[in-house]
């Protein structure tokens, strides 16, 4: 009957409850309120007797102080997060960092007419991200290839008007080096080369990881040449695969007489592409002059 009464008072009287409890803020008069109220809920308080401005502002300033305490904490992610602030702050973080992915940045560019040089230089510029260790061009006229690379940044390898000039042609690559396999010569900088079959210039951005074993099956019978490689980089293995392949598919097409060579390259390139591709292990891009 008591706590009927009691409930009902509150209920009649709760405007002024809310008014009297607003005006209580959770500091040391409020922390001797929720000592004095810390036993029992607000429900069993009013039972006891307690007022119900005080037993409001009670159970206002324990909401309170739970809402500060969730919020300081938040959620296991953003403590977190906060931890890992605090402590990349102090220098001694330890937890886990977001990789930063490293690699290679690859251009080629044809056009109607004018020279690519320039837009291959500006594009590579545009690349400079992706590798800093060093950078390389080509480009044709389709008469004669024009090359230069060099360890360096981009505006460091190609630094002259001059040396712009040496490089005409409607067609080209480009590369910029961030080196993930091989060494950091300035042999391994692309393009690389081979002139059998056809003179193939390529550029790569990747890793295989099967390059080893591809390196030695093409130094044995398992390849149309014996390839000798000049560096360690899986690269080269990639384009002498692709050579290899070619010369493979130009041989079918000699003995099964249904094709002439000279008029089906294309065909053969392609023919060759899906060879390479089939025994390639990795993530990779690649593009062919």
């Amino acid at each position: 009957m008591m706590l009927q009464s009691r409930l009902s008072g509150l209920g009649a009287s709760s405007n002024a409850a809310q008014s009297a409890s607003a005006g209580v803020r959770c500091g040391p008069s409020a922390a001797r309120i929720l000592r004095h109220s810390s036993t029992g809920s607000p429900t069993q308080q009013l039972a006891s007797g307690r007022s119900s401005q005080v037993v409001l502002a009670s159970a206002r300033c324990s909401y309170v102080a739970g809402s500060r305490s969730s919020l300081h904490r938040g959620t296991p992610l953003q403590q977190a997060v906060s931890s890992a602030r605090r402590s990349r702050h102090r220098g001694s973080y330890s937890g886990p960092r977001r990789l930063v992915i490293m690699a290679c940045g690859i251009i080629g560019i044809h056009k109607q007419s004018g020279n690519a040089n320039v837009e291959l230089y500006e594009g590579l510029l545009s690349l400079q991200h992706r590798g800093q260790d060093s950078a390389g061009l080509v480009t044709t006229d389709w008469k004669k290839f024009h090359e230069r690379k060099d360890n360096g940044l981009v505006s460091d390898v190609f630094a002259s008007e001059s040396r712009m000039a040496k490089l005409p042609g409607r067609s080209g690559l480009g590369h910029v080096r961030y080196p993930t396999a091989g060494s950091a010569s300035a042999s391994e900088a692309q393009p690389f080369f081979v002139n059998s079959p056809l003179g193939i210039f390529l550029i790569h951005n990747g890793n295989l990881t099967n390059a080893a074993q591809l390196a030695a099956s093409l130094n044995t019978s398992d390849s149309f040449f014996n390839r000798h490689l000049r560096t360690d980089s899986d690269s080269e293995v990639l384009l002498n695969v692709l050579a290899d392949g070619i010369h493979r598919a130009h041989q079918r097409c000699l003995n099964d007489g249904a094709c002439d060579p000279n008029q089906c390259k294309r065909d053969l390139v392609f023919e060759a592409g899906a060879e390479a591709m089939a025994v390639l292990q990795g993530g990779y891009s690649c593009i062919c002059l």
